[in-house]
């Protein structure tokens, strides 16, 4: 293909020139509550937040978890989409209201089993708008009517309006509805990278992979422009808060499917891309930079009188105009930055063929192996050096939610949706200085705020007051990574340790712990059982 016949190429799948690209929309709403537009207190579902107009916590947007700051009240606490009240219950208070499909489209997700997500049961239903897929997500169904690559036109019935998910019950029935964008295809492999729990049963419907829209202006917008499109949406309702710089290595998965994204190609010269993304991390805007970066990296912060922790959903930290990527932000643009697979590589044509990669810059390449060792290897290491003898065996690594809350009891275990991994553990007691490190043991955060949140815990605290009397020392907590924790148990009186040894063989000490982040807090318990 001569230069020419690129640069074609190219403008062509920049300017998505369609018929479809500058289609308007002509969506419905997708229940029979329609005051959206007159009454709102009577379309939202309320929420737990505090203070009046408590069913504003069913915007979408800010709208929860308030903190007093010396700038004002600022809502902490992200919803990704609108929280719809039923208008029709049956005589026990159970909802009765058919949820909707707001446009044609293909069924791609159906969560039928309500303790995978806290979604409770859902369904996800693909859109092709301006010439790209936008996808509609209907949440905490008590039924769904439709399977997975069914075609549904405007209206089709999905499902039965309900309360299944985590902290929802029939008092707060109601439809979680969003409008949301695919941050990457590839979501399994950063998946499994970054947890690797075994516990993605969406594949890249996974809420931790979808970034929403202000559904509830779209539809306000679309009353008085029927001309409206998707684009022009979100270039004028969804501006700029923050941009990021990452390695032009990186050939974006997202650009496959909104290639809009894009302002202009790269060239030679160009080493970083420059993502733009709204307060919400929703990509508004993509550029090449000359810019050379070694990983992720704060490029630019809109001005703000809050932290920044406060209104970028923790990804960003720092304030009056400083800033960085906290760990959570660094890992959602490695999900950003994730490679795409091969098959949508190879869709992407010549995408990135006026680019052609220059040689790296020897003063930015890293000093010494170019991938740290495991912090588990590390820690294990670390303990060997130190001549601990103990014996660690992990014998369970499993959680289970029930569809009334976010909490679950197995054997006398209390056990939080936060903590994901790590509950059970044999400590094998043995040498001069007896001691144990439970880890991995993993936290993320789960609320009722609808969406699955990727932010990892501030704060455990671990309380065993059995210990004392066997001579071991209060549980000494450490911080491995942001969702990756440890507990260490150390004999400190030998004495008392020696003299109920035998009291010791299969023991089971219970460790409370108390897991906080964002101003919430939950409970969960370790379970350690000795044998001398």
């Amino acid at each position: 293909m001569d230069k020419f016949a690129r640069h074609l190429f190219l403008l062509l799948f920049l300017t998505g020139m369609d018929s479809s690209a500058l289609a308007s929309l002509d969506l419905i709403l997708p229940t029979g509550n329609h005051n959206l537009y007159e009454q709102p207190e009577k379309f939202y579902m309320r929420s737990a937040r505090n203070g009046p107009d408590p069913w504003k916590g069913g915007m979408y947007g800010f709208t929860r978890n308030a903190k007093d700051t010396k700038a004002g009240v600022v809502f902490t606490r992200f919803h990704e989409g609108v929280d719809i009240a039923p208008v029709m219950r049956d005589s026990r208070g159970v909802p009765l209201d058919s949820v909707l499909a707001i446009d044609e489209g293909i069924v791609v997700h159906v969560n039928s089993v309500a303790g995978h997500s806290n979604y409770g049961k859902y369904i996800v239903v693909k859109h092709i708008w301006s010439g790209s897929p936008f996808y509609s997500l209907y949440a905490h169904l008590n039924d769904t009517w439709v399977e997975a690559g069914q075609f549904v036109p405007r209206g089709r019935p999905l499902g039965r309006l309900g309360y299944t998910g985590a902290g929802i019950n029939r008092a707060r029935a109601h439809l979680h509805f969003e409008i949301v964008m695919i941050t990457n295809k590839n979501f399994q492999k950063w998946y499994d990278e970054e947890y690797g729990d075994g516990k993605n049963y969406h594949g890249y419907f996974n809420g931790m992979n979808l970034v929403g829209l202000n559904v509830a202006r779209l539809y306000e917008r679309l009353c008085d422009e029927s001309d409206l499109t998707i684009r022009q949406f979100i270039e004028e309702e969804h501006s700029l808060f923050y941009s990021v710089l990452i390695p032009r290595t990186s050939r974006l998965d997202m650009l496959s499917r909104y290639p809009w994204l894009l302002k202009r190609s790269a060239s030679a010269f160009d080493r970083s891309w420059r993502i733009s993304f709204d307060a919400s991390g929703l990509p508004v805007a993509v550029e090449p930079s000359d810019k050379a970066v070694k990983g992720p990296t704060l490029d630019s912060v809109v001005h703000s009188p809050f932290s920044y922790s406060y209104v970028t959903k923790s990804r960003v930290r720092g304030s009056n105009g400083n800033g960085r990527l906290s760990g959570s932000g660094e890992r959602y643009m490695r999900l950003v930055a994730q490679e795409p697979d091969s098959g949508t590589l190879a869709g992407m044509g010549g995408l990135f063929a006026e680019a052609p990669e220059p040689a790296p810059d020897p003063s930015l390449l890293p000093n010494g192996p170019t991938e740290p060792p495991s912090i588990i290897a590390g820690k294990t290491d670390e303990v060997a050096e130190q001549k601990v003898e103990v014996e660690v065996t992990e014998v369970k690594d499993k959680v289970s939610f029930s569809e009334t809350g976010p909490t679950t009891e197995v054997n006398d275990v209390v056990r939080s949706a936060w903590h994901i991994g790590g509950y059970d553990f044999t400590w094998k007691l043995s040498g001069k200085s007896p001691s144990i490190e439970l880890m991995p043991i993993r936290f993320r955060i789960i609320t009722d705020d609808d969406e699955v949140d990727d932010v990892g815990v501030d704060k455990v605290i671990v309380t065993c007051p059995e210990l004392t009397r066997y001579g071991i020392g209060p549980p000494r907590v450490t911080q491995i990574s942001e969702i990756v924790w440890s507990i260490r148990l150390q004999v400190r009186n030998r004495k008392i340790f020696a003299k109920r040894l035998r009291e010791l063989d299969g023991k089971i000490f219970k460790l409370d712990l108390r897991i906080q982040a964002e101003g919430l807090e939950a409970s969960s318990r370790v379970i350690v059982e000795t044998r001398p």
